[in-house]
């Protein structure tokens, strides 16, 4: 079996909107001792579509996770991770009609 793919959509460090660094760089160090992973220059919808195909995870910071960047994921594609705040960036809609998780630390959708 293929080690997984995990595409982290953005740069890694520093945080592009407010210079912060943050612990992703040294996250990601730790996933390449096991898995393959790919960082997206930017999180354009259309990057997003051209990246994931393959993967098996999408890290997400402040890119969109559209019904068309959840479709170029199939059948690969059994997680998004969202970091950051607020999650109307993912098609919820699209995403809980296929058969992969989608996690926001702290948030549990309602049921």
């Amino acid at each position: 079996m293929p080690d997984p793919i995990i595409v982290k959509a953005g740069s890694e460090d520093p945080d592009p909107l407010s210079g912060t660094s943050y612990p992703i760089p040294y996250c990601l160090d730790e996933l390449r001792k096991t898995c393959t992973v790919i960082v997206t220059e930017d999180e354009d919808e259309q990057t997003l579509i051209e990246a994931v195909p393959g993967a098996t995870v999408l890290m997400i910071t402040y890119g969109t996770v559209s019904r068309r960047v959840i479709e170029a994921g199939k059948p690969n594609l059994q997680a998004i991770i969202k970091m950051g705040t607020g999650i109307d960036s993912i098609d919820f809609a699209v995403a809980s009609t296929c058969r992969f998780r989608h996690t926001i630390p702290g948030f549990q959708p309602k049921k």
